[in-house]
Parts: C-alpha cells; structure tokens; sequence
C-alpha cells in the first residue's frame, strides 16, 4: 500500500513540476515572439547571435529560473562560454531541435527542453534548469514516514496476533489435557 501511494505522490509532483515548465515554456514562447517584432531586423539567427544572451537574463529574471537559449542549429547562445554537456543532455537537446519537448534529470536538477517556434518555423531551443530538491526531500519524508508507520503497524500486529492466538493455543491445550486425564479415568 505504501509503494502504491509513493508511486501516485512521484506521478502528482512529475506532473506538477511538468505543467509549470510547460506554462514557463509558453511565456518563453510568447516573449520570444514579441522580443522579436520589436527588433528592427526580424532575422532569428541574427537575433540569437546579437541578443541571445540578454534575452536568456531578461527571461530567467521574468521567469525566476535559469535558462539556456539555443539557436536553430543546436549552439548555445545565451552564455558567453558555453560548457561541455554530456551525451544524454546532447540527446535531449537534438530530441528538442526536431520540434519535440523533452526533459532530463541528473541529481537534483531536471532539465526542460523546449522548442521556440515563430508560427510554424522553430528558431531554437530554451532549456530551464529546475531544481527538483524540494520534490526529492518531500519524497524522502513520505518515505520514511511510510517505513516508521509500516514497521509500527506490523509490530502492533504481530503482538495482537500473538496475544489473541496466545489465549485460543491456552484455551486449546488446556481442552486438550483434559481429555487427557479424562482419557486416563480422571472425571474430576
């Protein structure tokens, strides 16, 4: 029962944290968009090159979260020296690059890929780097919460079974010599 309740409180926090990064992904969305018609040249590429990493500290101010722009060929734009990344965040971000959302957790961070698209055209990739520490602490308090009540309710089990079995294995073996001494001639 335990598993069972700690497997629906890890789906209810996915799908929270999920939401919101999808929500945060749309506000990048639109202020990509009306960012963009502001600018005098419309051209995305130039728009990343020139205005990417501003616009990665405008939107982690707006969205409290710290995000990595990428332009529409997979080169991160938004930091003045990009870091190497490992093969499974490179993966996420190709997965990202052919229009797709995609998400990626390592430790206590979860990394949240989505694509930004002018109408129909992608012109990049916004990566929000959500910590998940909070999710993971709660999840180890239910945990152990479930294992304290889990051992406490299999104790109080065992010595009330042992204890109302205790009077019946009496009752029985009392019958039992008895008839005993009943067998042997002992009426009294």
């Amino acid at each position: 029962l335990s598993m069972f309740a700690l497997s629906g409180i890890q789906k209810n926090q996915r799908a929270q944290y999920e939401q919101y990064l999808a929500q945060q992904a749309e506000m990048a969305n639109i202020y990509f968009i009306q960012t963009i018609l502001a600018e005098t040249n419309k051209s995305t590429q130039t728009f990343f090159t020139e205005e990417g990493v501003h616009f990665a500290e405008q939107f982690e101010l707006i969205s409290g979260l710290a995000v990595d722009l990428y332009d529409k060929e997979g080169n991160m734009v938004s930091q003045i020296k990009p870091q190497t990344e490992s093969e499974k965040m490179n993966k996420t971000l190709r997965l990202a690059m052919e229009g797709q959302t995609a998400y990626l957790t390592e430790g206590n961070n979860l990394y949240y890929f989505a694509p930004i698209k002018i109408g129909s055209e992608q012109a990049g990739v916004i990566r929000f780097n959500y910590s998940i520490v909070q999710y993971q602490e709660f999840y180890q308090q239910m945990l152990q919460l479930f294992v304290v009540v889990g051992i406490g309710v299999f104790l109080t089990s065992f010595l009330l079974a042992y204890f109302y079995f205790g009077t019946f294995a009496n009752g029985i073996i009392r019958l039992e010599r008895q008839v005993g001494l009943i067998g042997e001639g002992h009426f009294d």
